[in-house]
């Protein structure tokens, strides 16, 4: 193989074993906030569970315009109005505080 061939190769591999490193310390994707803040203020709002509804679904009724909130956050919130309660198993004919975001 001639010099120039083996100068090539040698600076891939060097940028490729750069590149994977980079990769695997930092991070190529970017990442968002774990813990998103963007409307934490909310009111508590209780509400009878018709067949059929979620709290996803609830909480969407009640917040028409909400956008910033995650799905994750809808849960927390609504463990902390309701500890007793398991989210993702309504009781019908029941009542609970669902969060009213401002």
């Amino acid at each position: 193989m001639s010099f120039l061939k083996r100068c090539t190769l040698f600076l891939l591999c060097v940028f490729l074993i750069a590149a994977v490193y980079t990769d695997l310390t930092k991070g190529s994707l970017p990442t968002t906030p774990e813990n998103n803040e963007t409307n934490t203020n909310y009111t508590a709002k209780q509400l009878k569970v018709q067949q059929g509804e979620t709290v996803l679904s609830i909480i969407e009724k009640i917040n028409p315009t909400l956008t910033k909130v995650s799905v994750d956050n809808f849960i927390k919130d609504f463990q902390v109005l309701n500890a007793e309660a398991d989210p993702f198993h309504l009781q019908v004919d029941r009542y609970y505080y669902f969060p009213v975001y401002e």
